[in-house]
């Protein structure tokens, strides 16, 4: 039988409100890759995705998050070459490009490819992928577009609870 302990612990866990955050949650959700790797200094964010106030839709519902990230090339990455610049620990095998049409059947996210395609300034091109995050529930997803004049790949990200 479980000590006075364990059950308390077990009930101040199970009371906790459900939007709170708790430590091992914050902790597990930032060690999925790819977060640490692509920097969300706000001066390096185009404004037209700090302004972006949508969720991915899962299980988790969780807020798309703007990046920008330097890339020397002259068209939008591939899978391969996204898993490099993401420095996707199974490379390209964890990748997986998705068309628009496969990324938002519906059109929920037609704000979110907009502003993309805003901030990227290319003719409205953006690309969207999948990416394995590692374990067997979490994605991430990527809205990416290339930003020529400042040599970089901006967009966002979300992270997709798929059970």
């Amino acid at each position: 039988m479980a000590s006075d302990e364990d059950y308390t612990s077990f009930l101040e866990k199970a009371n906790q409100p459900t939007g709170a955050a708790t430590a091992s949650t914050t902790s597990a959700i930032s060690k999925l890759p790819n977060q640490a790797d692509l920097p969300s200094q706000s001066s390096n964010i185009p404004p037209a995705l700090k302004s972006l106030d949508v969720a991915f839709t899962s299980e988790s519902d969780e807020p798309f998050e703007p990046f920008a990230v330097p890339y020397p090339g002259s068209s939008l990455p591939d899978a391969a070459e996204f898993a490099k610049v993401i420095k996707h620990e199974k490379g390209q095998a964890g990748v997986e490009e998705l068309s628009v049409k496969d990324f938002d059947p519906s059109g929920e996210y037609a704000e979110v490819l907009e502003k993309v395609a805003e901030a990227a300034r290319n003719r409205g091109e953006v690309k969207c992928f999948r990416v394995d995050a590692g374990r067997s529930t979490k994605v991430l997803y990527y809205v990416v577009g290339l930003d020529r004049e400042m040599g970089r790949l901006v967009g966002v990200r979300a992270v997709s609870v798929e059970s």
